[in-house]
């Protein structure tokens, strides 16, 4: 399995096309004649249990988690692994890793696995600390880049804003059929 990451469609003359196929020397180019442009497609090999991935805040390194809480970092320019780690292990299996987002200005990972968001160092993969959060049935995280606030969404529709001791400071009612994805 691969995952493909497609940057935005460019004309070749621009000077941001420039920079990115020189930064970018193995991705794929795909050409569009109808957009008179474009695009770059890098491709990473992974494991087919990745399912979860964040790009950094600095576009350098993409960040796979797996269910069973393996983490894998990926360079972004040449595709090639970086570092690996894993969250301790869970003797509830119930409990599986839900999301893997950078905070703190890209040195922070933070993996939400059951009702726990586990900080790792993003250089080392180790882990820095882990805080029981006391919300359940979450569907997805997204985090402010600087890691001060952090949105959860559940399944049941509402949206949990925790700060950043991972109290949680506003909850909102968003949608009655759940929320999938934040952003």
């Amino acid at each position: 399995p691969h995952l493909y990451i497609c940057l935005a469609w460019i004309p070749e003359t621009s000077q941001l096309w420039k920079i990115w196929v020189d930064e970018f020397s193995a991705a794929r180019i795909l050409k569009s004649s109808v957009r008179n442009s474009s695009r770059l497609v890098l491709k990473i090999d992974h494991s087919p249990a990745f399912e979860l991935f964040t790009v950094s805040p600095n576009g350098q390194y993409i960040t796979g988690g797996s269910r069973d809480g393996q983490i894998h970092i990926w360079d972004l320019v040449s595709g090639s692994l970086v570092h690996t780690g894993s969250l301790p292990h869970q003797d509830n299996r119930d409990e599986y890793l839900i999301a893997v987002n950078y905070a703190a200005n890209a040195s922070l990972i933070l993996c939400l696995r059951g009702s726990r968001i586990y900080e790792l160092d993003a250089e080392t993969l180790q882990k820095r600390k882990e805080v029981e959060i006391g919300v359940e049935n979450v569907s997805c995280m997204a985090s402010s880049p600087c890691g001060k606030q952090i949105a959860l969404g559940l399944f049941g529709g509402e949206i949990v804003f925790l700060d950043n001791a991972y109290s949680a400071t506003c909850r909102w009612n968003a949608h009655k059929r759940g929320i999938r994805a934040l952003a």
